[in-house]
C-alpha cells in the first residue's frame, strides 16, 4: 500500500498533464470535421483542394513526431510538452483569423506540428509513469480524454454557431483553452524533467528491429485512418447524402463520439480476461461490420462504430509499452510518422474520390484500411515470432 501511495505522489502530475493535453488536443482535432463544409463554402474551394486543410496538418505530424522525440531527449518531456502546446495554441488562433485559404493552410502546418509532437509526448509520459499492472487501464483513461473532447467538440460547434454563425469562433475558443492548459504546464516538475528517452522504466522487454516497429506502426496507422475518416467526413456525408443541416450533422457526430467515449471509459475500469491481441482483433472486426452498415444500410452504423473502435488505440499503445519497452519514444515517433503518411494519403484520396465518385464511394477507403489492420495484426506473430502473450 505504501508503495502505491508513493507511485501516486510521484506520478500524478505527468499523468494529469498528459490527460489534460490530450483532452484539448481532441477538441482542436475534432472541431474541424463539423466545420469543414462551412470552410469549403467560405473559401469557395472544391473537395480536392479543401482536403489539403486536413492533409497538410497530418503531413506535419511527421516533423512534429521527430521534434517531440528530440525534445524529450534534449530538453525533457515537460518543456517538450510546453513547446507543443504553444504551437497548438498559435495554430488554432491563426486558423481562426486566416483571411485566405492559403493562410489557413499555413496555420494548419503549425497546428499539425503540434499534433504530431503531442501524440508522442502524451503516450510517452503515460507509458513511463504508469505501474505495469495498470498500464492498459491508464491508457484507456488517457484516450477517454480524446473521446470526451471528441464528443463535446461538435456540441461546442453547434452552440457557438448559434451564438455567432461563423466557423472561426470555435477555433479561437479552442486556442484560448489551449493557452490555459499551457499555463498549467509551466511550473517546474522534477519528476517530468527526469524522464528521458533512454529510461527503461518499470516495464521489461527486449529491443525490437526497425522493421518490427514499422510493421506495428502501420497496423496502428491503418486503424487511425479509419477512425479519422468517420470523425472528419461523417458530417459531410450526412449533409450530402442525408440532406442534414449543420446542427443535425453535428449531433450525429456527437453521438459517434459519445459511443467512442463510452467504450473507452468502460475499458478504463474493466480489464477483460482475454489477451490484448484478441481484444484488438475483436475491435477491428466490429469496426469493419459497423462501417459497412453505416455506408450501405443506416447511418447508425457509423455511430455504433465508435463502440467497436473505442478499445483499439489504447490497447495498441499499451501493447507498444510491452513490446518496445526500451524504445518507447522511438516507436511513438514511428507511429506518428506512419500515421501522418497514411492520413495525408487518405485525406487526398477521399477528397479526390469525393470529387469524381461521391462521398459514399470515397468512404469505402475506411473498411479497406480496417481490413488492412486486421490482416496485418493476424500475421504479426507468424512474421516476428513475438506473440501478444499478455
Amino acid at each position: 500500500m505504501g508503495k502505491n501511495r508513493k507511485w501516486i505522489g510521484d506520478s500524478w502530475r505527468p499523468l494529469f498533464l498528459a490527460y489534460l493535453s490530450l483532452f484539448i488536443f481532441g477538441f482542436g482535432d475534432n472541431i474541424r470535421g463539423p466545420l469543414f463544409p462551412e470552410i469549403l463554402k467560405y473559401f469557395s474551394v472544391n473537395d480536392t483542394l479543401g482536403s489539403m486543410f486536413f492533409a497538410v496538418s497530418s503531413m506535419m505530424g511527421l516533423i512534429g513526431g521527430y521534434l517531440a522525440q528530440l525534445a524529450i531527449k534534449k530538453i525533457g518531456s515537460r518543456r517538450g510538452l510546453q513547446l507543443a502546446l504553444g504551437l497548438m495554441m498559435t495554430g488554432l488562433i491563426a486558423i481562426s483569423i486566416s483571411p485566405t485559404f492559403f493562410v489557413l493552410l499555413l496555420a494548419s502546418l503549425i497546428f499539425g506540428t503540434a499534433m504530431g509532437s503531442l501524440g508522442v509526448i502524451q503516450n510517452f509520459l503515460v507509458i513511463k509513469c504508469s505501474p505495469p499492472h495498470r498500464l492498459q487501464q491508464i491508457q484507456s483513461g488517457l484516450h477517454s480524454m480524446y473521446g470526451a473532447a471528441s464528443f463535446l467538440a461538435p456540441l461546442l460547434v453547434s452552440v457557438a454557431y448559434r451564438f455567432h454563425p461563423s466557423w472561426r469562433l470555435p477555433f479561437f475558443v479552442c486556442g484560448i483553452l489551449t493557452g490555459l492548459v499551457l499555463l498549467l504546464a509551466l511550473p517546474k516538475d522534477d519528476r517530468m524533467d527526469q524522464i528521458h528517452v533512454g529510461d527503461n522504466g518499470h516495464v521489461q522487454g527486449s529491443s525490437a528491429s526497425r522493421r518490427e516497429q514499422l510493421y506495428f506502426s502501420t497496423v496502428v496507422a491503418a486503424y487511425v485512418v479509419a477512425e479519422i475518416i468517420v470523425s472528419s467526413r461523417l458530417s459531410l456525408f450526412l449533409r450530402r447524402e442525408e440532406n442534414q443541416s449543420l446542427e443535425e450533422s453535428s449531433s450525429w457526430a456527437a453521438l459517434f463520439f459519445a459511443c467512442l467515449l463510452a467504450g473507452r471509459v468502460m475499458f478504463t475500469f474493466w480489464r477483460p480476461p482475454v489477451k490484448v491481441k484478441t481484444q484488438m482483433l475483436i475491435s477491428l472486426v466490429g469496426c469493419l461490420l459497423c462501417f459497412l452498415v453505416g455506408l450501405f444500410v443506416n447511418p447508425w452504423g457509423f455511430v455504433l462504430s465508435g463502440l467497436a473502435m473505442a478499445p483499439f488505440y489504447p490497447l495498441a499503445m499499451a501493447a507498444s509499452g510491452r513490446l518496445f519497452s526500451k524504445q518507447v519514444s522511438s516507436v511513438m515517433a514511428f507511429v506518428v510518422a506512419v500515421t501522418s503518411v497514411f492520413v495525408v494519403s487518405m485525406h487526398l484520396g477521399v477528397g479526390f474520390l469525393t470529387e469524381i465518385m461521391g462521398i459514399r464511394k470515397a468512404l469505402m477507403l475506411g473498411p479497406g484500411f480496417v481490413l488492412l489492420a486486421l490482416l496485418m495484426l493476424i500475421g504479426y506473430t507468424r512474421i516476428f515470432k513475438r506473440p501478444f502473450d499478455f
